[in-house]
């Protein structure tokens, strides 16, 4: 029954260790976009700055005009998002560099599902 209790009590540790790596400590301390400037991820560890999105109209805008045209933000479950707004760089990721930035497979399938396959959903 110990042995049973234990391994239990293992699953349940480890459970818990991965949610607070994945929620925490990778997007705040280990991501590549750490250094990028952007608003504080302090506001909610499982929405991110998603809160601010939806209440401010602007928040995009007041985020570009305070940190640069390239920003990193904290989407659902505090993952780490990056927002571009210069145009040159759009442009280049987009017609010479886009399989180097692959969009995850779960945003093309809502891009798709929303748009179609197209030529803008290519890769």
């Amino acid at each position: 029954m110990l042995d049973l209790i234990s391994l239990v009590g293992f699953f349940v540790l480890g459970g818990i260790g991965w949610i607070t790596y994945k929620i925490y400590i990778w997007p705040v301390y280990i991501t590549p976009l750490r250094k990028i400037p952007g608003p504080s991820s302090s506001e909610s560890l499982f929405f991110g700055n998603i809160k601010t999105l939806l209440i401010q109209e602007d928040a995009q805008l007041n985020w570009v005009q305070k940190y640069g045209n390239i920003l990193k933000y904290h989407g659902l479950f505090n993952q780490p998002a990056l927002l571009i707004s210069d145009t040159k760089i759009i442009q280049d990721i987009t017609l010479n560099r886009v399989y180097d930035f692959i969009k995850p497979p779960h945003m093309m399938a809502d891009a798709i599902a929303m748009a179609g396959r197209g030529l803008v959903f290519t890769e």
